[in-house]
């Protein structure tokens, strides 16, 4: 069967992984097929896949683009939106993937599935980053009260009046149904949280001093670990 794959790259670069181990034919659009950029992650994935993987020209804005990337396919993939992160709504990429792919696969799944290991705080995650870092990167150690948060709002691009309805609420949502439907098993947040920053120091993005621990020997390769 042929699978069209509309590309987010770190979660569907995951995905596109798990469907040629299975050995389904994947279509997947991309912007500009010809840039190593774009296809060179994932064309070193499917390498030795007993599936096949083609892609095509695409753009969301063209409202003709998708006829051909979708001819011949059983099933869609649109992964191309961005992530969860409030306050913040933790899932790890990889298991993103694997529950579009059950959410895809099997059969008596229906409506709609979230994907989230557990929420946490600000602090919490600066905690987790610290416990395991060290203290050479500037990790925060407390939040703002809220009336300096809604001050500084609309500095960010927020207007209060979204911050006022946001503010002070924990964040929240039950996995309930992507447990027992699709059967899905969530890594625990902290391992998701340290692991991308690991990515992020691997990746030259961040740079400091941190007398921590690395993950980097442990932590296995992760397809579209750039996008």
């Amino acid at each position: 069967m042929f699978v069209l794959l509309l590309t987010q790259k770190t979660v569907a670069s995951w995905l596109v992984k798990r469907l040629l181990e299975l050995g389904f034919d994947v279509h997947a659009t991309v912007r500009d097929p010809r840039d190593p950029r774009r296809t060179g992650h994932l064309n070193a994935i499917a390498q030795g896949c007993p599936g096949t993987l083609t892609f095509f020209k695409a753009d969301l804005l063209d409202s003709g683009g998708f006829d051909r990337p979708m001819e011949d396919c059983g099933l869609v993939f649109h992964t191309a939106s961005p992530l969860i992160v409030l306050e913040f709504a933790i899932v790890d990429v990889r298991d993103v993937a694997e529950g579009h792919l059950r959410a895809g696969l099997i059969p008596e799944a229906e409506g709609r599935h979230i994907l989230v290991s557990e929420s946490l705080g600000l602090v919490e995650i600066a905690r987790v980053l610290r416990d395991h870092f060290g203290d050479g990167f500037p990790f925060p150690r407390r939040t703002v009260a809220n009336t300096v948060a809604l001050m500084l709002a609309p500095r960010r691009g927020i207007p209060q009046a979204v911050a006022k309805r946001n503010l002070g609420y924990p964040l929240r949502f039950s996995n309930r149904r992507a447990r027992e439907a699709l059967g899905m098993t969530f890594r625990p947040a902290a391992e998701s949280v340290v692991e991308h920053f690991q990515q992020l120091l691997d990746d030259g993005l961040v740079v400091g001093v941190g007398r921590g621990r690395s993950v980097s020997a442990s932590t296995p390769p992760r397809p579209g670990s750039r996008g």
